[in-house]
């Protein structure tokens, strides 16, 4: 067993309070944090949690034809996914389904864009009939877990200011770049119960889903549940004090996360390590399956960021080499060195490395 990680939590009263929290952004996402941190006392989260959970359960649960007919293909960023994405050794991963939308915007009046830009200008589509209340329920938890995580980008702004003096005058600020954004993806996600429980926890541990890193700016995340699949996903203690979500620290250390069910957490994309000239570094992570049968696991993330023609450039003065480099890289990780052009010296924006990215995971891209 690995041991659990010290997870810097932060009161939602202090950010909201405007109070200098860059000494704890640095414990927990600097050089000798575990890249992620807590959020206690955000307001009816709990509640929004809860309601989001059982309906994330039922989507991965409709008839195969239903979900087949909310499919988008071929980027598979609005809507159902399963077995596109490609998470560890070029293999399809078939152990979860995704369930994609922009919490901000449902469809966009610049249609002549979508072309250029499919995974970001694509509409939302969601089950309608099929599950009445969906909508409602995983748009309320994202759109909470997106407010919260603008407080914490602008503690982020603090401490990358302390970092590089340059960050002030020439780094993107990472609260401006995602409160001015239309741009952000809500991740509902269900991991199936492995048929092969006991096999697949004697196995690689990120046997539910492969290390990676967020290509985007800050990740919201909601605190998992866990199902019972025999009693119709009725939400269980894990049985397995193992399965879960790990990180890997910047000095190579496994660590295991756990936390309150009504404490929602935010972890680092590669965005992030661009715009603070390194000061901040993407997290990478992984989640192990439960040893146990029958049991499955919901949860939802927020990847907040800039739009597809915003800059994605470090602060001047920074080595470009440096800020793209990721040290303790899980094998399978694709570098971030090689998908963004600020590593050769270059100008990039976000939708080119976006496109990049999709490419590393996606056969179609």
């Amino acid at each position: 067993m690995a041991p659990c990680a010290d997870v810097v939590v932060l009161q939602y009263a202090d950010l909201v309070a405007g109070k200098d929290l860059a000494e704890e952004i640095g414990r927990a996402f600097g050089r000798d944090g575990i890249g992620l941190l807590g959020v206690a006392g955000v307001p009816g989260f709990a509640e929004r949690r809860a309601a989001a959970v059982g309906e994330i359960y039922k989507c991965a649960h409709l008839d195969a034809g239903v979900l087949k007919g909310l499919e988008r293909p071929p980027f598979f960023q609005r809507g159902w996914d399963c077995g596109n994405e490609k998470m560890k050794d070029g293999t399809p991963d078939t152990f979860k389904g995704s369930f994609y939308f922009n919490p901000l915007v449902d469809s966009f009046p610049e249609k002549e864009k979508y072309d250029e830009h499919p995974t970001f200008y694509a509409d939302n589509v969601f089950p309608g009939a099929h599950l009445p209340e969906y909508e409602a329920k995983v748009k309320g938890v994202a759109a909470l877990l997106r407010d919260v995580g603008l407080l914490v980008a602008r503690q982020c702004d603090r401490y990358a200011e302390a970092a590089h003096g340059s960050f002030a005058q020439t780094g993107t600020r990472i609260e401006a770049v995602l409160k001015d954004s239309r741009f952000a993806v809500a991740r509902a996600l269900h991991y199936f119960a492995r048929e092969d429980a006991g096999a697949a926890a004697s196995g690689p541990a990120d046997s539910w889903c492969g290390w990676h890193n967020d290509h985007c700016a800050l990740t919201g995340l909601m605190p998992a549940a866990y199902h019972d699949d025999a009693k119709a996903g009725a939400v269980v203690a894990s049985p397995d004090p193992d399965a879960g979500l790990y990180v890997k620290t910047r000095s190579g250390e496994v660590l295991q996360v756990t936390g309150a069910p009504d404490t929602c957490f935010f972890q680092l994309g590669e965005s992030a390590q661009i715009y603070s000239g390194g000061a901040l570094m993407a997290t990478p992570h992984m989640v192990r399956s439960a040893a146990a049968g029958g049991v499955s696991r919901s949860t939802l993330a927020v990847f907040m960021e800039s739009g597809p023609e915003d800059a994605l450039n470090a602060p001047e003065g920074t080595d470009g080499q440096k800020v793209g480099q990721v040290e303790h890289l899980p094998p399978g990780v694709p570098a971030l060195s090689r998908r963004w052009l600020g590593a050769a010296g270059k100008d990039d924006n976000f939708g080119d490395f976006s496109k990049r990215t999709f490419a590393e995971y996606y056969a179609a891209a």
